[in-house]
């Protein structure tokens, strides 16, 4: 049961769990290794990955550029943000805010990355955003702040590593 494009950190094979602690993704054998190891690992929680992931994935690409382009994006902005937005949400969102609801993550990171690269008429788009998605725009806003936050911060990780 391994997911599609996810491997094991540890041995490349497919991956079939996710630790949030150790931000990592392991196939089973190598998650028994590691967290069977002491006490303290084996009580991290690890969330079982999907294999209708991929699926996901494209329903939640097509979800964001239908709203981009409710927005008021043309055709190739709208996709090139969905995209940008997809990425924002399977690299940060699921592994800083796993908890968070997927509508909300897709919704913001889209506002994040619509309002990062400017849009004519900020206000009406926000608001076409929120009658598409139905997530309240302080909402978007609070959330798309904090994913801003969360990049400065890996920026910043980075060029001090």
């Amino acid at each position: 049961m391994c997911a599609a494009g996810e491997r094991c950190e540890l041995c490349g094979a497919g991956a079939d769990v996710h630790c949030r602690a150790d931000a990592a993704f392991l196939c089973w054998p190598c998650d028994a290794e590691v967290h069977g190891a002491n006490t303290l690992a084996s009580r991290h929680r690890r969330t079982r990955v999907s294999q209708s992931r991929g699926v996901v994935r494209v329903r939640c690409e097509v979800a964001l550029e239908g709203w981009a382009r409710r927005m008021g994006l043309e055709e190739g902005a709208a996709h090139r943000c969905a995209e940008a937005a997809a990425r924002v949400i399977r690299t940060e969102v699921a592994v800083a805010a796993p908890r968070m609801p997927l509508l909300v993550a897709m919704a913001a990171a889209l506002w994040w990355e619509v309002a990062a690269h400017g849009v004519h008429e900020p206000e009406d788009a926000l608001q076409r955003l929120e009658a598409s998605a139905h997530v309240p725009a302080r909402l978007l806003v609070a959330v798309a702040a904090a994913i801003g936050r969360a990049r400065a911060r890996k920026r910043t990780a980075a060029v001090n590593a």
